[in-house]
């Protein structure tokens, strides 16, 4: 069985490949740009909450479920014309809870296309 993956720099890669594709009378419109974005995202991490409760137990002190977590993203996107856009990003996860006797840090990295 082959494993096949894609990395970062075959997205960005395949966008200027499809947008090379455009007739030169609307590269007039061809535009590069980046985004950088972050916020607030909320998570089900349900088989980790189990193990926050069962450690949780009949303890008085309880530790909360991880409900959310920041998230931080870069990527380049290209405006082929003023009706498509060609884009991927890059993000990283960093859902944790942090406590006196309990530190989870369950960290992960997304990545995304999207035409439009």
């Amino acid at each position: 069985m082959r494993r096949f993956t894609v990395s970062a720099v075959a997205l960005p890669v395949v966008a200027v490949a499809l947008a090379s594709c455009v007739s030169l009378s609307s590269s007039a419109t061809l535009r590069f740009g980046g985004t950088v974005f972050g916020g607030l995202n909320a998570y089900s991490l349900d088989d980790w909450n189990d193990v926050i409760d069962l450690s949780n137990g009949s303890a008085t002190d309880k530790d909360d479920n991880i409900t959310s977590g920041m998230s931080f993203g870069v990527g380049p996107h290209l405006l082929v014309n003023d009706q498509w856009m060609i884009g991927a990003h890059f993000e990283k996860l960093t859902p944790k809870k942090s406590s006196d006797d309990l530190d989870v840090e369950l960290a992960a990295n997304a990545l995304g296309a999207s035409v439009g």
